[in-house]
């Protein structure tokens, strides 16, 4: 394990989205929040100039609430591939809830309520200090500024759909923040099983297919072989997009020409430790490390869909005819035991970036 941690910070991946993170009145109840009238009203019109993300961070705090850090961002921001940073004009802004703890890391959500700015990191409160901030961009140029003290209201509709409404004060002064729509929950816990599948996944048509060899990058046993497959709206070597991207890490044999024909199963990451676990034919599992706050492994991404699931079991059968051509059949599966199955035949854009 310790090899393989060593490595982590070099190889995560860290798929982009359009939101992108830099990282009270009397009448409460008696868990902390404001009491809100129980009854939820329609849904109302979505606010449709602005992209949202959740990450749900645990009791980051230690305080006994569940964390939720949510991105607001115009989607006058635009990532550009080149530099990899994002342009335009407009404002991102971060607030990090103190909401309760999940029951189901996996599919967290946030209360409804009066949340004030402060630093006790309660319940109904979101914490101030840097942990929320606002970015704006003009002009190519980024100015990050911590939020000080605010309070917005959030409104639960279900389905992942909420309204938040309130100021935000910075020392350059107040933002109204007024956002109505979903917000795509993802797990950054390290509990649970990194997925928020709710049904099986049937890949798309491949667009953009490669394989990027590390050499023995984790072990003196194999080769590592990181396999990408992109549909439509998804720039594979940026890990960026609003499609569907599939990400395996496969354990192949020394010196091999590409990835050899074969059968590769799934293994538990969690129980690696010495080199001689990386066996070839083996693919290793999908997990996010908080400590570097990415993920690593193997993993299924559709950010337009709002989700991101760990690859957990199954396996990916390689049918190599040389010349970079492949016949590759998908039949893996999430923690939670839903299929993602999907087949590719063509080329796989070869890639060495063994040192």
């Amino acid at each position: 394990m310790k090899k393989f941690m060593e490595k982590l910070a070099m190889l995560a991946l860290c798929v982009a989205t359009g939101v992108s993170f830099a990282a009270c009145s009397d009448d409460k109840s008696d868990d902390g929040y404001e009491v809100v009238d129980p009854t939820t009203p329609e849904t109302p019109e979505f606010t449709t100039n602005l992209n949202s993300e959740g990450q749900y961070r645990g009791d980051f705090f230690d305080s006994g609430s569940g964390n939720i850090l949510v991105g607001i961002s115009d989607n006058t921001i635009v990532y550009d591939l080149e530099t990899d940073k994002f342009t335009g004009n407009g404002k991102m802004i971060a607030i990090c809830f103190c909401t309760a703890i999940a029951e189901d890391p996996d599919f967290a959500e946030l209360v409804q309520g009066k949340y004030t700015g402060n630093n006790t990191h309660d319940k109904g409160s979101f914490t101030l200090g840097g942990q929320s901030y606002i970015v704006t961009y003009a002009n190519g140029k980024a100015t990050k500024a911590a939020v000080t003290q605010g309070n917005v209201t959030v409104t639960a509709y279900g389905d992942g759909v909420y309204s938040i409404e309130g100021t935000l004060i910075t020392g350059a002064g107040a933002t109204k923040v007024n956002y109505v729509g979903k917000i795509p929950m993802y797990n950054r816990s390290f509990l649970g099983s990194m997925s928020n599948l709710t049904s099986a996944v049937q890949l798309p048509e491949f667009k953009a297919v490669a394989m990027i060899n590390h050499g023995t990058y984790y072990s003196d046993q194999t080769e590592y072989i990181q396999l990408g497959l992109a549909g439509e709206n998804y720039t594979l070597l940026n890990n960026y997009g609003d499609g569907q991207c599939v990400w395996f890490a496969l354990n192949v044999n020394l010196g091999a020409n590409g990835i050899p024909s074969g059968t590769y199963s799934v293994i538990d990451s969690g129980a690696m430790g010495e080199d001689e676990d990386f066996n070839p034919f083996t693919i290793i599992d999908g997990f996010y490390y908080p400590p570097l706050d990415a993920s690593y492994g193997s993993w299924y991404y559709y950010s337009g869909g709002g989700v991101e699931a760990a690859i957990k079991g199954g396996n990916v059968t390689v049918l190599n005819k040389g010349n970079n051509q492949y016949t590759v059949n998908i039949n893996v599966k999430d923690g939670h035991g839903n299929a993602i199955t999907g087949s590719y035949e063509g080329e796989i854009v070869y890639i060495d970036a063994r040192n």
